[in-house]
């Protein structure tokens, strides 16, 4: 990690541009390693380097996270456009301190699956491996610490592409962060 990056540890490459806070002001011990404390700060974010994550097909998000508070918190999201077309996700930690999981379709018509709630209650300072998977076809599935935790069938046509970027620890129509 450096100041204004973090790097992707997979073999993906999928580095991304650290808004609104710096790896020295943010950076914390982690799981596996560094870590990055989001602040509860709506703006502070990541922005990976990629447009194939989540743009119109099957795909998955893998993290460690470590809730500061119970309650609602935005892990990871995909806007829609100024102009409110295309789709958006959502996945974070709802109300209930559980998993969630949403994808909203927008013009021609909208059309909402999810949200997902997973079945497990988060204890705020533990460390949990979440995995959020969209599955073309079957639907939304989250798994907690390696077991399912939550799904939800949808037999829709897909996902269409959307012109606003990936972004880690916001949501980019605005909440709060974890």
């Amino acid at each position: 990690m450096t100041n204004a990056t973090a790097t992707d540890s997979s073999s993906s490459g999928n580095n991304g541009t650290l808004t609104n806070m710096t790896a020295t002001s943010s950076a914390v011990n982690g799981k596996l390693g560094q870590a990055l404390n989001f602040g509860n700060v709506s703006d502070q974010r990541v922005d990976p380097n990629s447009t194939v994550i989540g743009n119109s097909s099957d795909f998955s998000v893998s993290m460690w996270i470590k809730p500061v508070s119970p309650g609602s918190n935005n892990l990871f999201g995909r806007g829609k456009d100024g102009s409110g077309n295309g789709w958006s996700i959502s996945g974070g930690i709802d109300v209930n301190s559980k998993l969630s999981f949403a994808i909203i379709h927008t013009s021609p018509s909208t059309a909402q699956v999810g949200p997902l709630a997973g079945n497990s209650t988060l204890v705020a300072g533990k460390w949990y491996h979440a995995v959020y998977i969209y599955q073309q076809g079957v639907g939304l599935l989250v798994y907690l610490n390696g077991i399912t935790d939550g799904t939800l069938v949808n037999t829709g046509s897909g996902l269409r592409s959307s012109t606003v970027g990936f972004q880690i620890g916001n949501y980019p129509q605005g909440g709060p962060n974890l």
